[in-house]
């Protein structure tokens, strides 16, 4: 028994006949501001996230290298 099959064959029918088509074509709508609204609000976190990966990225390689080299960064 898949239920997710089940659901779009029964689900579907009774929404259809419970629901008038001015209400299904709202419910559509709605659906699809929700996605929309989370595709946009995925962008700014993945953009910080490089960012963020990136600046730690570039502290520990070249934080690493000054160290090793002695060109001041963790000189004492």
């Amino acid at each position: 028994m898949n239920l997710k099959s089940d659901f779009e064959k029964y689900g579907r029918v009774w929404l259809r006949n419970a629901l008038s088509e001015n209400e299904l074509s709202y419910l559509d709508e709605a659906a699809d501001t929700q996605v929309k609204a989370a595709h946009t609000a995925i962008w700014p976190s993945l953009i910080m996230a490089i960012m963020v990966g990136t600046l730690a990225y570039g502290q520990h390689h070249f934080g690493l290298r000054r160290e090793k080299f002695g060109t001041g960064a963790y000189e004492h």
